[in-house]
């Protein structure tokens, strides 16, 4: 069980994190389990990492609601410098571990082809015949 590295974007961490949490809210096996709370740790310190870096956007591009968060103002310039600052935020890159999943150990589990997509680093093909899957067949004449 080795414990690997991956860089990604926060955008990249965003986009997958609601389909992380589709696999940990599911009852797994204890070892499954083990290594997805191993990934959901590792991606929640960079997502309250995130977080912070955020604060600041919102301090100076909004304006403090009633609930304590942040609503940004409207006007035309002040969103365009706002996603500007937004989008250099979301493109740093962060790093985060993990354990490799094999496809048997996710056949059972309820995803999406999308949520599949956003996790294919995770997935380890440990069947031949998985990785036969994106190879082209020729049938001779």
């Amino acid at each position: 069980m080795e414990i690997l590295k991956k860089q990604m974007t926060f955008k990249e961490l965003k986009n997958m994190e609601s389909s992380l949490a589709k696999i940990i809210l599911q009852e797994l096996p204890f070892k499954l389990s083990y290594r997805l709370s191993k990934l959901a740790k590792s991606v929640k310190q960079n997502l309250d990492d995130l977080s912070e870096l955020l604060i600041p956007l919102g301090k100076k591009y909004g304006d403090i609601t009633e609930q304590g968060s942040y609503e940004i103002r409207k006007d035309p310039e002040n969103l365009e410098k706002y996603f500007a600052d937004l989008n250099e935020i979301l493109n740093i890159e962060v790093e985060i571990t993990y354990i490799p999943i094999s496809l048997q150990e996710m056949e059972n589990l309820k995803l999406t082809s999308l949520d599949l997509a956003n996790l294919d680093w995770l997935i380890e093909e440990d069947d031949d015949k998985c990785s036969d899957i994106s190879k082209p067949t020729v049938q001779g004449t």
